[in-house]
């Protein structure tokens, strides 16, 4: 099996934790997701204080500035992805998380493949496609409402797959600039491109009333040392994906890598499933038997697609 999938299949299993514990920030009055969002961009300007530790440690990894065309484009993707953030928050406060990660990770490839295709060229052999096929079957299988033989719409489902969009947007614009500038140049400049994202979320009034006063929806100001603690740990485990990921994209295929995001499902149903039994009033997914054999179906298809690849 080559590292970076095995570097995106770990990101992605982060990618489930953090999701999981994104949903119950924002769905259980701790946060809102736009000031969740902020707070996931403004930190991000202290990987910056890592350039001159590296210069000093790690010569040859010193950071050098590009053209200005290429920074800007870095410092864009990094802005974007806090703003996906914000829209793919709002989506998993609206419904399921195991049916929302699965929502965006089918788009994430699909957009992926229809924006590298026009953009950067790229392209899949036949078994690359058999199983970019199997993922995204599989990842609508889990998370499609069936109902009496009908598929009902899920709540967020607009904002999910827009959400999915903006990520693959993201991702396109990370693999050409990696195609241009060394990783660690790109890597530090989308971070500053995050906190500049989290910044100009403080255009909006509102936005500025709702992290200046961290209320919850209840306009109660959170005091909850427990709270800040998941936070901080959810954040430390968020950055470190983003960082396997951004890796991951340097030195492999990032339509494959963004289609391995179908792994995220099985550890998103399988920690949510869990912990909906054991902290019912905190999460809250549905075990009923028809569901958990549906997700079952879905896992068989990506499973399938897993072992075209590995």
């Amino acid at each position: 099996m080559q590292i970076w999938i095995i570097v995106a299949i770990f990101a992605h299993f982060l990618n489930a934790i953090t999701a999981i514990t994104d949903k119950h920030i924002v769905s259980n009055k701790v946060m809102k997701p736009v000031v969740y969002a902020f707070y996931s961009g403004v930190f991000q300007i202290l990987y910056l204080l890592a350039i001159p530790i590296i210069a000093i440690v790690w010569p040859e990894m010193a950071f050098h500035f590009p053209s200005w065309g290429l920074f800007g484009l870095a410092v864009f993707g990094g802005a974007l992805f806090v703003f996906t953030l914000t829209v793919f928050y709002k989506a998993i406060s609206l419904s399921e998380i195991s049916r929302v990660t699965p929502i965006v990770g089918v788009s994430v490839p699909i957009f992926t493949y229809i924006l590298s295709f026009f953009l950067l060229g790229e392209t899949l052999s036949s078994r690359q496609m058999v199983a970019f096929g199997l993922f995204v079957v599989g990842g609508f299988l889990m998370s499609a409402k069936i109902s009496r033989g009908r598929i009902t719409q899920m709540r967020g489902l607009a904002l999910a797959v827009l959400s999915g969009f903006m990520f693959a947007s993201y991702y396109v614009i990370m693999d050409f600039l990696f195609s241009q500038i060394e990783f660690f140049n790109v890597f530090m400049i989308i971070q500053f491109g995050g906190f500049l994202g989290a910044i100009l979320l403080l255009l909006s009034s509102q936005n500025r009333r709702d992290i200046s006063k961290m209320k919850d929806e209840d306009n109660d100001i959170i005091e909850n040392r427990g709270s800040a603690i998941i936070f901080i740990l959810d954040k430390a485990a968020a950055a470190l994906s983003a960082l396997l990921l951004t890796y991951a994209i340097s030195i492999g295929n990032v339509i494959i890598i963004n289609s391995l995001q179908a792994t995220q499902y099985i550890f998103t149903l399988i920690i949510a499933v869990v912990l909906s039994r054991k902290l019912p009033e905190f999460f809250h997914e549905q075990t009923e038997q028809n569901v958990v054999v549906q997700k079952s179906i879905a896992l068989i298809f990506i499973t399938f697609g897993l072992l075209l690849i590995i």
